[in-house]
């Protein structure tokens, strides 16, 4: 597999409900080696404890094929 790209930040989210947590977006990378996906991504920052609850994949996107989106619960 080929991996490329500098992560890019694209925006913050504050959900309504909990204004402390931030919802950081951005665009992770590049992988594959005849069909390229790009991979969007994204980090759950809780404000108050300075602390990263997790990183999740939200979406992937290829040119070639419809991709089966990740599932976050």
């Amino acid at each position: 597999m080929y991996f490329t790209g500098i992560p890019k930040f694209i925006s913050v989210e504050i959900p309504s409900e909990n204004k402390h947590i931030l919802i950081l977006k951005y665009f992770t990378g590049t992988a594959g080696i005849h069909d390229l996906v790009d991979i969007f991504g994204a980090c759950i920052y809780d404000k108050n404890k300075h602390l990263a609850l997790t990183d999740i994949t939200l979406v992937y996107v290829s040119k070639i094929r419809t991709m089966r989106e990740p599932e976050q619960k």
